[in-house]
């Protein structure tokens, strides 16, 4: 008798052992619930690369950041505190004027500090932010001339409403367009133009 019941004894065991085999399936083992689990946020991302702004945008920023700094650290450092919300303001635009193949940056002032009745401030600045000449009552869009000066392309800029002339001298242009010669020819329609009347207004 105590054969036969080791004898059932094992082979119920051994049932048991097959059923349980059957169930974890094949190529399954006892850490396989370890090797199937998500990853968790310690893993290593250092290879991971962030997807690239387009470059349009990602120029835009930059000197949005670039005309912001040159205005807050540089050019108004002396004049920020007496600046309402509404002198706080500029608009931009950037074309290459002197042939190097880097944009030059035209700042747009707005509100009651740098205006007057005969127009704005407008900055220039390099590609680096630098002045390279600060125009006093700018009254409308700046024409890009396609003639040359100096290796710099002569700019007509309204001023109290009348266009002028102004030239680069071989280190600036004249800061006041209104005591340069007034323009009297004609632009046609491959110029250049900037600082639109409709150009976003942005605040620093």
């Amino acid at each position: 008798m105590p054969v036969i019941k080791y004898t059932r004894l094992f082979a119920a065991l051994l049932v048991l052992f097959t059923a349980l085999a059957c169930n974890a399936g094949p190529g399954h083992s006892v850490n396989d619930s370890t090797a199937r689990a998500k990853p968790t946020d310690s893993a290593d991302h250092t290879n991971v690369k962030p997807a690239a702004l387009p470059a349009a945008a990602d120029t835009t920023n930059a000197v949005v950041a670039l005309v912001k700094q040159a205005l807050t650290t540089k050019l108004l450092t002396n004049d920020l505190k007496s600046l309402n919300s509404d002198d706080r303001q500029f608009t931009y635009s950037t074309a290459d004027i002197n042939g190097d193949g880097r944009p030059e940056i035209f700042a747009g002032m707005k509100g009651r500090y740098f205006c007057g009745s005969g127009g704005c401030t407008v900055y220039l600045l390099n590609n680096k932010g630098e002045k390279i000449t600060a125009f006093t009552i700018v009254s409308g869009p700046i024409i890009i001339s396609n003639h040359t000066t100096k290796g710099w392309h002569d700019l007509i800029v309204p001023s109290s409403g009348t266009p002028y002339l102004v030239q680069f001298n071989g280190k600036a242009y004249p800061s006041n367009p209104s005591v340069q010669p007034k323009y009297t020819g004609t632009t046609g329609d491959t110029v250049t133009t900037v600082l639109p009347d409709n150009a976003a207004v942005l605040r620093f």
